[in-house]
């Protein structure tokens, strides 16, 4: 239309009271509405002010959703969702905007702007697009506000179609007619991602030359906005964006670009209306790959009609398919016991009180009878898989199969059965196949829902006991079964088993008794052990006693297995123990305890409303132990993990005596004939002063010894310090420090625990380690040194020397002394003895030419639980080389450079040095002191030893008076380029460490005879370390490696160094894996014992 009047004529509905001129004009906009406005409601002076309010009452909702009407010179906000009409004013070609704060429904919009009729032809449909001549893009749909439905011009996309006369009428006053409407979808791109969209209700319209999108419709589930230049319909998530400016004659329009949908995604679509046509295939799909014969049977109930034919499904034919069965059973026939063996491996979510938390179960292939073993990690299947195997063996049941699954533990003791001599065939299981060991999975089923019946039936925990003495399994093997001539015991042992070993005794206390005392308890069965005759049972619950009469037939006694408790973990478990006596001795040190924190004023009872609120509230938790004298420790400790540094502590670090130190008093103490004595501080952390701010919880018990306590509302502010915190340490080592100054006692910067005393009554020496101390000299500055201690300091007087920072000095009978630590070897061997039984014994802790190489990217790394056992057996294998077996040095050296990524080489390798340790675990350092000797030093290095890093290996050994005190075996701090520069580092290290022992020793006033000697194989080395001149060959080497130069010249030198031949320097097996021969020969220098 050329003029405006007639292009909005031509859009709204004329009322037949209306009137309607040719010389209207848009500005006449207001009151055409307000003409055609027929609510009841409006009056005659409603006017162009008044439109906003004339459509607010036909909203019926008394919101701020309101249809607004702003002009050309208005600026109308983003949010508001806008109706663009072309304008086709001469000049400006800037658009009316009719503004909608938000949707309107179909009346609404009716209402606003109607369809009128024209020679009484109905129509259906209006859009207001027009002036196109030229066809786009069949992907572009322009946005039309005055558009009430979707148009398309094919039927491309679309689907559920049906046939619907429907009558288009366009804004220009041209009319199309459109017989087919349906659902159309195609994929809109936002933010990067396509995203499904359907319209509902699109209209087909053959041969025009653009596609309409409705904003009318639209409106009904979105929101519309735009600026001008681009429109956003923003519904159910998805954003569309009418960003495409197509021009036209009178200004422009916005389209939005639809990609095509597949032709998969368009038959996705299907309309099940009655009447409706799908193809069969598609409709078998839909109703869930049923058969033919029943998908017809419901097409036709619902009245769909089916079209074409059934094809093969593909889906049905993969969905259908059965796995291969797998045999369950071997195919070849068991003809006797131990022929086949099933074995598998279980997890106890309890441990037993032993802490043995794998449950290891073999079942005979022939009787079904069943082998429990059990132990505290998975490589213990290797010692009880041996001992039960050889055990068999020699009653004559010979296992020539095991069925198993690939797990790590069982290729493990198919290796193991190899080094016995067991011609034992291993097969293996396919992965994901459970079935085919399917007999001890079952068996595993089966004893978990006996034990979790013998429980109830006890009122016990379902795994109480469970793996405590490789018996506590429920017992099947004496039921008769109907199927079967014979018990699974009977089958087993192909003898009749006799029934006197079902019988229960409880094992005497070994108390004298009256007659009238009771002679029997009522205990709990907990299985037949697998190596003896008789039933285990379990007194955690006595509360029957039986009479002595019901037990007169009795022949023969069973006897009582004693329940090994471990340490309680809880107070609960201590307060509470099962075991009377226990019980008794651990709620005694739970009283001591709190007396001594009570008697200390260790803390000052508060209440929580009154802690600062920038101040943290500490746990606590209870720590109990049997120390090795058999006293009952109980331990209060502070959760010190929880404090905030910089506020609840500062510092932490308190030092303890060197290892080294205690060698060096130990000799002289020997050679000056001095007395000696070993003090214990009792409590020793309670006596530090709490120099900041600290708030604890209530500890577990404290109600039970004190009344007046809330432990919902109560907590204790500490005074002083207690085990846990993270200053205790600290705190105690600086007031027992700032006592023994006062006392008069001096110390040297070298060794701050070393502490001295010279007065009337002679010379003590005190080494202190933590709370322990140990005293050496004169009888009465010995004791004088007691008295003052005590004055201050609760203590226990333990005697003379006889252990020391976990080392036991053990006197020999020539009157030579040996360090050695059995009880840390005794840790190693209950850890780790089982893992290391099979092996033979051995002659060195790891063979000559034998180097620990880091894995590469490509190599299987341990399991994390693993990696954890290799941690900690080398932690103690370096708690033994600090201390007691410098022979171990290079080996467990090596076995460290592995500490985060071991291999099962790597273990192969620590399980060879730890079974040579027990092999050897009465070896300990001699020391037999001779005073002529002084210090004599032995250095060694083994040039690029390190077959990873090409880093050589520097090793000494240092005696004084003929006692090794002290011995190291390094890599070296950066690769040296020849043997000489290698053995010039490793002078560089001993001399330091020769320093060092110097200034103690002139702290004891005992001379270590000035120079020192150190023995050295290399001719090279020694003329570097005597001459102060630099070449090529040596101008590189770091400044701080000629410290031994200021050592070995001048008339002041404190170090001479000497050459020692090669085979007779001590210090060889301390930088490489040497001969049997040649380890033996040399470590027998400086240790005793086999």
């Amino acid at each position: 239309s050329d003029t405006k009047v007639n292009w909005w004529a031509d859009c709204c509905e004329s009322d037949q009271s209306s009137e309607f001129s040719d010389d209207d004009t848009y500005d006449d906009l207001p009151d055409l509405i307000t003409r055609n406005d027929d609510s009841d409601d409006d009056d005659e002076d409603d006017d162009e002010d008044d439109l906003p309010d004339l459509i607010s009452r036909n909203d019926d909702d008394d919101d701020e959703d309101d249809l607004t009407v702003l002009t050309n010179d208005e600026v109308y906000d983003d949010d508001d969702l806008v109706l663009i009409i072309p304008n086709d004013d001469d000049s400006t070609g800037e658009p009316i905007v009719i503004g909608l704060e938000t949707t309107y429904t179909d009346e609404e919009m009716n209402e606003w702007c109607t369809v009128h009729e024209i020679e009484e032809q109905e129509v259906d449909e209006v859009c207001l697009t027009t002036g196109l001549k030229k066809r786009i893009d069949d992907n572009l749909m322009i946005g039309d506000s005055g558009a009430t439905v979707h148009m398309r011009r094919d039927t491309s996309g679309m689907y559920d179609l049906r046939e619907e006369k429907c009558i288009i009428k366009y804004g220009n006053g041209a009319q199309s007619t459109s017989t087919v409407v349906g659902k159309w979808a195609g994929m809109i791109k936002d933010n990067g991602v396509l995203k499904k969209v359907i319209l509902d209700g699109v209209t087909v319209v053959p041969g025009s030359a653009y596609n309409l999108f409705s904003l009318t419709r639209a409106l009904n589930k979105g929101i519309v906005k735009s600026n001008g230049e681009t429109m956003i319909l923003e519904c159910n998530g998805t954003t569309i964006r009418f960003d495409h400016r197509i021009e036209t004659a009178n200004g422009f329009l916005l389209a939005a670009r639809f990609e095509p949908m597949e032709l998969q995604d368009e038959s996705a679509h299907v309309s099940l209306k009655e009447g409706t046509n799908v193809q069969i295939s598609k409709f078998h799909t839909i109703m869930g790959h049923a058969n033919e014969d029943s998908i017809r049977l419901t097409a036709k109930h619902m009245g769909v009609i089916l079209t074409g034919k059934m094809m093969k499904c593909e889906p049905c034919a993969i969905g259908k398919l059965k796995q291969t069965s797998v045999p369950k059973v071997a195919s070849r026939e068991v003809t006797k016991p131990g022929e086949v063996m099933y074995m598998d491996t279980a997890s106890i979510d309890k441990p037993s009180m032993g802490s043995k938390k794998f449950w290891f179960l073999f079942v005979d292939g022939f009787s079904d009878h069943t082998i429990s073993c059990f132990g505290k990690h998975k490589s213990d299947l290797m010692r009880v898989g041996i001992d039960m195997l050889l055990d068999l063996k020699t009653k004559d049941i010979v296992v020539k199969t095991i069925r198993c699954d690939n797990a790590g533990e069982n290729k493990m003791l198919e290796q193991a059965c190899r080094k016995q001599g067991l011609q034992i065939i291993f097969e293996y299981t396919a992965p994901g196949t459970p079935q085919q060991n399917g007999v001890v999975e079952r068996k595993f089923a089966t004893l978990f829902g006996k034990i979790r019946e013998d429980a109830q039936d006890d009122d016990q925990d379902s795994q109480l006991g469970i793996g405590e003495d490789d018996h506590n399994v429920p017992d099947n093997s004496e039921v008769e079964n109907q199927e079967e001539e014979n018990t699974q015991d009977e089958e087993w042992q192909e003898v009749r088993a006799g029934r006197e070993r079902l019988i229960y005794q409880p094992k005497p206390t070994g108390q004298t008794r009256s007659g009238s005392t009771y002679k029997a308890a009522a205990m709990i069965a907990k299985g037949i052990s697998t190596a003896n005759s008789f039933q285990a049972l379990d007194d955690t619950v006595v509360e029957d006693i039986s009479k002595e009469e019901e037990f007169a037939d009795i022949q023969e006694y069973v006897l009582y297995a004693e329940g090994k408790f471990e340490e309680p973990k809880t107070f609960q478990e201590a307060w509470n123990h099962p075991d009377p006596e226990e019980r008794k001795k651990w709620r005694e040190a739970i009283r001591k305890e709190f007396h001594d924190m009570i008697v200390r004023k260790v803390w000052r009872k508060t209440n929580k409303s009154s802690i600062p609120s920038h101040r943290r509230l500490i746990g606590c938790k209870w720590i109990f132990k049997k120390k090795k004298d058999g006293r009952y420790r109980a331990r209060l400790c502070a959760l010190g993990y929880s404090q905030i540094p910089g506020e609840d502590f500062m510092d932490t670090s308190s030092p303890v005596v060197d290892d080294v130190t205690v060698r060096i008093v130990i000799a002289c103490m020997m050679i000056n004939g001095w007395e000696n004595e070993v003090v214990d501080i009792t409590t020793a952390f309670l006596h530090g002063d709490m120099e900041e701010e600290v708030y604890m919880k209530c500890p577990d018990g404290i109600d039970l010894i004190e009344e007046g306590w809330n432990l919902d509302n109560d907590c204790v502010e500490l005074l002083q310090t207690i085990y846990g915190t993270k200053q205790a340490a600290r705190q105690y080592w600086k007031k027992f420090m700032y006592f023994m100054k006062e006392k008069g006692f001096e110390r040297t910067h070298a060794e701050p625990c070393l502490l001295k005393r010279i007065d009337s009554n002679g010379t003590v020496v005190i080494c202190v380690y933590v709370d322990d101390c140990l005293l050496t000299g004169d009888r009465k500055a010995i004791n004088a040194a007691m008295v003052d201690i005590e004055s201050a300091f609760e203590t226990r007087r333990l005697g003379p020397l006889e252990e020391y920072i976990g080392c036991s000095v053990i006197e020999q009978h020539d009157g030579s002394k040996k360090l050695i630590q059995p009880d840390m070897i005794k840790k190693i061997e209950k850890e780790f003895g089982d893992a290391v039984s099979y092996l033979k014994n051995m002659k060195v802790p790891m063979a000559s030419g034998i180097n620990v190489i880091r894995p590469t990217e490509d190599d299987p790394l341990l399991s994390p639980e693993d990696q954890k056992d290799y941690r900690s057996a080398v932690g103690m294998l370096l708690y033994l080389v600090k201390h007691s077996r410098p022979d171990l040095s290079n080996s467990v050296r090596e076995l460290s450079k592995v500490m985060d990524g071991a291999t099962d080489e790597h273990v192969t390798i620590l399980h060879r040095v730890i079974k040579f340790v027990i092999d050897t675990k009465n070896r300990g350092v001699l020391i037999k002191p001779d005073k002529n000797r002084g210090v004599i030093a032995y250095c060694d290095s083994d040039f690029a030893g390190d077959m990873g890093n090409r880093r050589s290996i520097t090793g000494f050994l240092i005696y004084l008076f003929g006692v090794p005190i002290s011995w190291k075996s390094k890599q070296q701090g950066g690769v040296t380029l020849s043997s000489s520069e290698a053995e010039y580092y490793a002078i560089s290290e001993v001399s330091m460490e020769l320093k060092f022992i110097k200034m103690v020793m002139d702290f004891l006033d005992i001379d270590p005879g000035i120079p020192m000697k150190v023995y050295v194989d290399n001719i090279g080395a020694i003329h570097l370390a005597n001459n102060a001149s630099s070449g090529s060959r040596t101008k590189h080497i770091d400044t701080r490696l000629h410290f031994v130069r200021e050592l070995t010249q001048g008339d002041d030198k404190i170090i001479d160094i000497e050459f020692v031949r090669s085979e007779e320097n001590q210090s060889d097996t301390f930088t490489k894996n040497t001969s049997n021969d040649t380890f033996w020969r040399l470590t027998s220098k400086y240790m005793v014992g086999d």
